[in-house]
């Protein structure tokens, strides 16, 4: 399966029950709901996103969530510069 990820980041994140502060990054985003519930609100609209489900953030867009429980996701960015990888 080709999720066209090749040349990008990403961020595997989670949380419990809480609230996303609104923001707008200059990169587009996608990501994966992994497990749990949350309230994603792009731009104007607002839907709740379950294990399985996807989402595309446009760049510079204003977004938020709420985790309605605890949540994991798997976010991919558009800017491979965005999470340098650390050399140990």
């Amino acid at each position: 399966m080709d999720l066209g990820i090749k040349n990008k980041v990403a961020l595997v994140a989670g949380s419990s029950k809480g609230l996303g502060k609104a923001m707008a990054f200059q990169l587009s985003r996608e990501g994966a709901v992994v497990e749990g519930e949350m309230s994603l609100t792009i731009g104007e609209k607002t839907r709740v996103y379950r294990k399985g489900d996807w989402y595309y953030i446009p760049e510079g867009v204003v977004h938020s969530a709420t985790f309605l429980t605890r949540v994991n996701v798997i976010d991919v960015f558009d800017d491979p510069e965005r999470y340098k990888i650390k050399k140990s």
